[in-house]
């Protein structure tokens, strides 16, 4: 990959490339996304959409992603429902680990297709500056389609959640007390399984939360 844009391709041109990229990867018309359209709150782009969205981007048009830190944009794909729990258990017993949260909620940010399309006219990539999320929408529509967001969030996350903690929890129990009362070795198989699967679950959101809170590379904010 080499670094910079291409300096005969118009601003607009490539900007508008860029909105057709992002339209490819949320799966919308092109009239639904404009320059503003944040990509996670108002595209619902995120975990492996937003992994191919950011490496079709960086190669595509010869972005030097140095700086670029993915999990303050985006979250990883289904750590929605463990995630939080296992964020809330390290925070209440690591203040290190707390004031590490703290710092790394600073540096969310929403980015947006203009956002991009900067980053691709400089050829590197450039620090947003902080977003807090949108607390009053502008008119019934958005606030509609912020409720519909939240509680389609809301379901999605009670679903993993049963799928990967509290399913796998109820078969190893189960399978456990099986095993206990009348002996036998495939009760003992299904529990382990189970258990060493909600282990791994478990295990991959701690890891999400400690990647959440790595500081990472400096990135130039201009």
């Amino acid at each position: 990959m080499t670094n910079g844009a291409d300096p005969f391709q118009p601003a607009a041109e490539r900007a508008e490339r860029i909105r057709l990229l992002v339209c490819e990867h949320a799966a919308v018309a092109p009239g639904k996304v404009a320059l503003d359209s944040k990509l996670r709150s108002d595209l619902g782009i995120t975990g492996d959409d937003a992994v191919e969205l950011m490496s079709a981007f960086f190669n595509r048009f010869s972005v030097d992603p140095t700086g670029f830190h993915f999990i303050d944009h985006f979250d990883w794909e289904a750590q929605v429902a463990q995630g939080p729990l296992v964020i809330a258990a390290m925070r209440l017993f690591s203040n290190e680990f707390d004031t590490a949260w703290r710092e790394s909620k600073k540096r969310e940010s929403d980015l947006t297709v203009r956002h991009l399309a900067d980053c691709a006219a400089r050829g590197r990539w450039l620090r947003p500056q902080y977003s807090a999320p949108d607390r009053h929408p502008a008119n019934v529509a958005a606030a509609l389609n912020v409720a519909f967001r939240k509680s389609a969030a809301l379901l999605s996350s009670l679903f993993f959640f049963a799928i990967g903690i509290v399913f796998p929890c109820a078969m190893a129990v189960v399978a456990l007390a099986v095993a206990v009362d009348r002996g036998g070795i495939w009760p003992a198989v299904i529990f382990l399984g189970a258990a060493w699967f909600v282990w791994q679950q478990l295990r991959s959101a701690r890891a999400w939360a400690l990647e959440k809170t790595r500081t990472p590379p400096e990135a130039s904010s201009t």
